[in-house]
Formats: structure tokens, C-alpha cells, sequence
């Protein structure tokens, strides 16, 4: 089954601005407990997607792990601030209701 281009341009373009999100907010603080950034809807997320990810082609795993991987660690470096877990709860629903959407994740 073949990733759409618009669920890369839309997994890419958050990419990036996961990214430029975590360098902004980047801080040497730990994430909160309770999961990998405190924030429920991001960590459901992150616990749900592997699963996702495990369900592609092989050719795609390792380009989707470590695009993933990325995610996650420009999360938790969000999550290390206040200002951050507040765009992360605004973030991470919507990126969560794709899941519902993704037949790969069903």
C-alpha cells in the first residue's frame, strides 16, 4: 500500500516544524512524568503509531522510524517548557484524529 503525497507533505511540513518548534523551546529540562511528554493525547500518539509504522511496506519502515523518531524527541524537548506543552496540547489532537484516518492504523 503507497503512502499519498499529501500524508507526506503533511508528515514532512510537521516534521519541520517539529523541529523548528524544539530548537526554539529546547531546554535541559526533563520531560514531565507520565509518559513520553505529559501531554495524553501526544503520548497516545506515540504509543499508537508504531503500530502504523509496522504495517507499511519494509521499503518505508525505516524512513517512517526514523522520521518518528524525530517527532518524538522534538516533543519531549518541547514538553520541557510550559509555553511548549501548551502548543503541544493544541498540536498533538488533531495529529492523533489522523490515526483514525490512516488505514494503516486500524
Amino acid at each position: 500500500m503507497a503512502i499519498s503525497a499529501a500524508m507526506k507533505k503533511l508528515t514532512l511540513g510537521s516534521l519541520v516544524l517539529f523541529g523548528l518548534l524544539a530548537i526554539a523551546c529546547k531546554k535541559d529540562e526533563p520531560a514531565a512524568a507520565g509518559g513520553a511528554t505529559g501531554v495524553a493525547d501526544c503520548d497516545e500518539y506515540i504509543t499508537r503509531y508504531p503500530v502504523c509504522i509496522s504495517k507499511m511496506p519494509a521499503a518505508a519502515q525505516p524512513t517512517a522510524e526514523a522520521g518518528f523518531k524525530a517527532q518524538v524527541d522534538a516533543w519531549k524537548s518541547m514538553a520541557s517548557t510550559p509555553d511548549g506543552k501548551a502548543t503541544l496540547k493544541t498540536m498533538c489532537k488533531p495529529t492523533l484524529e489522523s490515526l483514525n484516518n490512516n488505514p494503516l492504523c486500524k
